[in-house]
C-alpha cells in the first residue's frame, strides 16, 4: 500500500500527537473472561467409530481452513498409531508445536514487548484442543511448546531480555487459564543443539538452499517476511513510514539507503530461516518420538493448526471488532485509524501503558 504525501504527513502528525486513544485498564481476570467469551470451539466432528479415531476427529476439527490440499496420509496414519500406542499406554494423547518467538520488533508492526491479547486466545486455542479430545478420551492431551525465541532472535536484533520478557508472559497466560498441567513449554534452541547431526545438517541445506534459492525464487515469500520482521530501530518513525509507505520517486537519498539495508538483511535472514525449516524437523521427530508434530504454518507433512487471529499472534495487535469478530491488523493500520471510533483495552497487569488489544464496541 502506497500512501500519499498528505496521508504520510498525517500519519506522522498522528505518531507525534500528544492526544491519547480513549482506553479502559482491564484486571486480567476480566481479560480472562473476555478471552473464553471470544475462543469459541469449532464445529467438532462427532460420529462413531473407534476412540482412536474419534480423537483424532476431535483434533482435526481445530485444522486450519483453507489449505490447498489435506494432510499426507501417510503421516495421518502415523498418527494414528501415535494416538492409539497413547490410549494403549493410559496416557494422555501428545503433540508438540513451536511457536511463541517474541513480538516482532518493527514499531510499524506493534509496539508491545509483551505478549497481548493474540497469544492469549493462542494459549485458549490449546487448551480447547484438551477439552475436545476430554469428551471421547478422559485423559486429554498434554501439549508440548518449543518456544522460538533463542533461536531467531540475534537473526531480527531481538534482545534476550526482551525474548525472556515475552515467555514470562506466556507462561503467566498459561497459569491464568489453568494449563499448567496440559501445556508444557521448552526451548526449541535446546533441542536442537541436544541433535549431533544438526549444525552439519544446517550447513549441507544452506549451501543447496543457496545453490538452487535464487534460480527458484524459493526465498521471496520471506524476504517480504523480512523486509518488514527485523530491527529497525536505527531508524526514524518518519523514515520509516516513507520507506514502507512512501512512492520511491519521493525517497530522498537516506531513505534509498534505508530501503537498500532493510533488503539486504531480510535476504540473509531469509536464507538462515528457511534453512532452519527444513533442518529442525529432524531433530524435532526424533526428541518427541510419540508427539504428533503440529504447526501453524501449511506443511503437507504436519497437521496445521487455526488460530483465532488468522495472523501469528505475535504480528500486530488485536481488534475485536463489534466485540465477536477477531482482526489482527498491524499497528501502523491502528495509527491511521486512531480518529475512528476504537476503544484501547489495556491490562493491569501486563504492560499496562500499551494496549492488549482494541475494541470498536
Amino acid at each position: 500500500m502506497v500512501l500519499r504525501k498528505k496521508e504520510l504527513k498525517n500519519l506522522i502528525k498522528e505518531q507525534d500527537s500528544e492526544e491519547i486513544v480513549p482506553g479502559e485498564i482491564l484486571p486480567i481476570k476480566d481479560i480472562i473472561a473476555q478471552c473464553r467469551a471470544t475462543a469459541k470451539l469449532p464445529s467438532l466432528r462427532f460420529g462413531g467409530g473407534r476412540t482412536v479415531m474419534q480423537v483424532w476427529k476431535q483434533i482435526a476439527s481445530f485444522q486450519r481452513t483453507g489449505l490447498p490440499q489435506g494432510l499426507d496420509m501417510t503421516v495421518k496414519r502415523n498418527y494414528l498409531d501415535k494416538i492409539k500406542q497413547d490410549i494403549k499406554d493410559e496416557e494422555p494423547v501428545k503433540i508438540v508445536i513451536d511457536t511463541f518467538p517474541f513480538k516482532d520488533p518493527n514499531p510499524l508492526v506493534t509496539n508491545r514487548i509483551a505478549p497481548d491479547f493474540g497469544e492469549l486466545l493462542f494459549v485458549q486455542r490449546l487448551l480447547q484442543i484438551n477439552e475436545a479430545v476430554k469428551t471421547k478420551y478422559p485423559l486429554g492431551v498434554e501439549i508440548t511448546v518449543l518456544a522460538e525465541g533463542e533461536v531467531y532472535r540475534r537473526w531480527l536484533g531481538v534482545s534476550e531480555t526482551n525474548v525472556k520478557y515475552y515467555m514470562k508472559g506466556i507462561k503467566e497466560f498459561v497459569d491464568f487459564l489453568g494449563g499448567q498441567n496440559v501445556i508444557k513449554i521448552d526451548c526449541l534452541k535446546a533441542v536442537v543443539e541436544s541433535d549431533l547431526g544438526f549444525q552439519e545438517r544446517y550447513l549441507e541445506n544452506m549451501e543447496r538452499l543457496k545453490k538452487q534459492g535464487s534460480m527458484l525464487n524459493l526465498f521471496r515469500p520471506f524476504r517480504k517476511v523480512f523486509y518488514w520482521s527485523q530491527d529497525v530501530s536505527q531508524f526514524s518513525f518518519q523514515d520509516l513510514v516513507a520507506v514502507y509507505y512512501g512512492h520511491p520517486q519521493n525517497w530522498d537519498s537516506r531513505q534509498i539507503e534505508i530501503c537498500k539495508t532493510l533488503g539486504k538483511r531480510a535476504h540473509k535472514i531469509a536464507v538462515k530461516y528457511l534453512t532452519f525449516q527444513i533442518s529442525k524437523t529432524k531433530s524435532i521427530i526424533e526428541s518427541f518420538p510419540g508427539h504428533l508434530y503440529a504447526s501453524i504454518a501449511y506443511k503437507p507433512e504436519r497437521f496445521c493448526l487455526g488460530i483465532p487471529t488468522l495472523r501469528p499472534p505475535h504480528l500486530g495487535i488485536t481488534l475485536l471488532n463489534n466485540g465477536c469478530k477477531l482482526l489482527r491488523l498491524m499497528e501502523i493500520v491502528i495509527l491511521q485509524s486512531r480518529k475512528k471510533l476504537l476503544k484501547a483495552i489495556f491490562a493491569k497487569d501486563s504492560e499496562p501503558t500499551k494496549p492488549f488489544y482494541y475494541t470498536t464496541s
